[in-house]
This record gives C-alpha cells, sequence and structure tokens, in this order.
C-alpha cells in the first residue's frame, strides 16, 4: 500500500461522518438553507487565503525546483483563478468582495489555517500532508453526493459547487500531490511516517469541523 493510501485509511472515519453530514447532505439535495451556505462561502474565502500562505511556506521547503515548481502554480492558481472564481461564485448569492473582505473568521477557521502554516513550516512533507484533506476530501464529497444524493441537476441551486469539484482538473489536484508525497515517503522511517499521519489526521477532523462551523454558523 501507497503511504498516500495509508493516509487516506487512516482518516476514513472523518470520511464516513462526512457522507453523512447534514451540512454537506444539505449541499446535494439543495435543502440547504442558503445562509448557512453563504456563512461557509465567506470562511471558505478566508481558508483560501490561509491556504495560499501555507503553501508558500511549502514552496521555501521544496527539496526540488520541479517540487518548487508545482506548488507556485498551485499557489498561483488559488490567488488568481479559484479565489477570482470564489467571488464570482459567491456574487451569484449576493455576497460582494468588501463582505468577504470583512469577514472575521471563526475559530475553526483559525485552527485550520494556523494548523496549515505551522506544519508547513516543519517540513515540504509536513506542508503537503496538511493541505491534502481538503483537495482530497471535496472531490470525494462532490462525487459522493453527484452519484448517491442529487436529484435535481436543473434546479438545484447548489449543483454549480458539487460541479466544480467533481471536475478532472480538480481531482487531478489531489492525485498529483499525493504522487509527490509518496515519492518521498520511500525514505521515511516509521516515526517520520506516523507524524506525518498525526498531521493529516489533525487537518482531516478540522475539515470536518469546518463543515460542522458552517451548519451551525459558529
Amino acid at each position: 500500500m501507497s503511504f498516500s493510501l495509508e493516509l487516506q485509511k487512516s482518516a476514513n472515519i472523518f470520511w464516513e461522518k462526512e457522507k453523512s453530514h447534514e451540512f454537506i447532505l444539505g449541499i446535494g439535495s439543495g435543502n440547504l438553507d442558503k445562509s448557512r451556505f453563504v456563512y461557509y462561502l465567506k470562511q471558505d474565502y478566508l481558508f483560501l487565503i490561509g491556504y495560499s500562505r501555507a503553501i508558500s511556506i511549502g514552496i521555501s521547503k521544496a527539496p526540488q525546483i520541479s517540487d518548487m515548481a508545482f506548488l507556485s502554480n498551485l499557489l498561483n492558481e488559488t490567488l488568481n483563478t479559484e479565489m477570482q472564481l470564489h467571488v464570482e461564485y459567491c456574487s451569484g448569492f449576493h455576497i460582494e468582495k468588501k463582505d468577504l473582505e470583512n469577514t472575521s473568521p471563526s475559530v475553526t477557521t483559525v485552527s485550520y489555517i494556523d494548523h496549515m502554516i505551522n506544519s508547513s513550516n516543519i517540513s515540504f512533507l509536513h506542508s503537503l500532508v496538511s493541505i491534502l484533506p481538503c483537495a482530497w476530501s471535496y472531490g470525494e464529497i462532490a462525487t459522493y453526493l453527484n452519484e448517491n444524493i442529487v436529484t435535481d441537476h436543473t434546479n438545484n441551486p447548489y449543483i454549480d459547487w458539487v460541479n466544480m469539484y467533481i471536475s478532472d482538473e480538480f481531482k487531478s489536484l489531489s492525485i498529483s500531490i499525493m504522487q509527490i508525497i509518496d515519492k518521498y515517503a520511500e525514505k521515511l522511517n516509521k516515526s517520520e511516517k506516523l507524524e506525518l499521519i498525526e498531521t493529516f489526521l489533525k487537518s482531516s477532523d478540522l475539515e470536518y469541523q469546518f463543515w460542522n462551523a458552517a451548519l451551525y454558523m459558529e
């Protein structure tokens, strides 16, 4: 078993909980209260900023130029493409950019960002492992919703969100991150792998807590 698959297996408990999470199921059914989704979108904007800061630290830790190039491209895509798309998507829910910029981060958002930044300061692999749960779980969640929960692809107000994360382009991100992790994991000892698993599990837990915070708007 590759180390990236070992990471995923270690976090199965969070994945199973996410599949039955009220907020996530509400996206799939289209019945989620829009005020909760608006809250989520605002916090997600702040998350993307923190995510970008973590990536920038990861670049400085990268052992090879190819790794620096990969993360540099990811940083550029996040700042100049994904965040712009996020702003445009938010406008459909009557959220202006100034509303996003004036949003105060929730306790969970701060905790998640702090974890990614602190992990990125440890090492290149810790940086990758800390950001992987977001990329991986969003693709898994969207695919699960599309195949099992979504029944109305025309009138569901959140269908564009689902479609965005089932795209091959988005799925390729988590695959690329896992390939890099596996390349370097071959040289790690058991203790080093356990530390990375702990970092991955912490991010996975915070990913789940992020959904909780959105549901309860806290």
